[in-house]
């Protein structure tokens, strides 16, 4: 989708393991000259990473996004199998990252085309020409604060959501609280599985990397998943 029409829109594959996200992200990635947004940036090959030279910012909670304990124990257990393979890790939160919910809001309301080449709003404004240019205004800021927070660390760890999976009927936007924010960056994320809860249902872990380092995401998935188990059939 065009980047300017969808500036959060954040196009990946979905895969059981991460060995086959990383073939996934192999074809998909680069220019395609048809997004604007897609720089050139070449991949790094995930398998080269050291994980024993990452500083990682891990956290649990934020104003307005909390998780079951369940949830908090997964990624406990993730930064933990990151640090066993030498990795330094710091409780940290990115600054702003509680206005996330607000700038989304406003970008869900603001009115797009559904036409490529020509404006066909899909709908009648709700939003103020003052309440656009305030949430672009926010969106930038915490482009800028979450940028300079990542100067001291090289990943981030973290619920992917506030519980465990739910079915697809059962979903509200309140699920995407622990997302959202890196929805706003573009930021590569990877999630994978890091825990199960009582039900036996697969629990998250949202691993985020510095602008372009995909290959820093995959590498710490595959350490949790190789720690922690991954993928496993669903309860019968």
């Amino acid at each position: 989708i065009d980047a300017v029409s969808d500036p959060r829109t954040q196009i990946g594959p979905l895969a059981r393991r991460v060995e086959d996200l990383a073939l996934a992200l192999d074809v998909i990635a680069g220019p395609d000259w048809r997004d604007p947004s897609v720089a050139p940036v070449p991949l790094g090959d995930w398998r080269a990473v050291e994980l024993r030279d990452l500083r990682v910012a891990t956290f649990i909670a934020f104003e307005g996004a909390t998780c079951t304990a369940q949830t908090a124990s997964a990624v406990r257990d993730a930064a933990q199998a990151l640090a066993d393979a030498g990795a330094a890790i710091e409780e940290a939160l990115p600054p702003r990252i509680e206005e996330s919910w607000t700038i989304t809001q406003v970008h869900w309301a603001r009115v797009r085309s559904y036409s490529w080449s020509e404006w066909r709003a899909e709908r009648e404004h709700r939003l103020t020409t003052d309440q656009i240019e305030r949430g672009l205004f926010a969106w930038g800021r915490l482009k800028r604060a979450f940028l300079s927070f990542m100067e001291n660390f090289d990943l981030i760890v973290c619920p992917a959501a506030p519980g465990p999976a739910v079915e697809l009927t059962a979903v509200n936007e309140k699920d995407f609280i622990f997302t959202l924010p890196y929805s706003l960056t573009g930021w590569p994320c990877a999630v994978v599985r890091a825990g199960t809860s009582p039900e036996g249902l697969p629990i998250g872990v949202q691993v985020v990397a510095r602008p372009w380092r995909d290959d820093v995401a995959l590498a710490v998935a595959g350490r949790v998943e190789s720690a922690l188990g991954g993928w496993r059939p669903p309860p019968i």
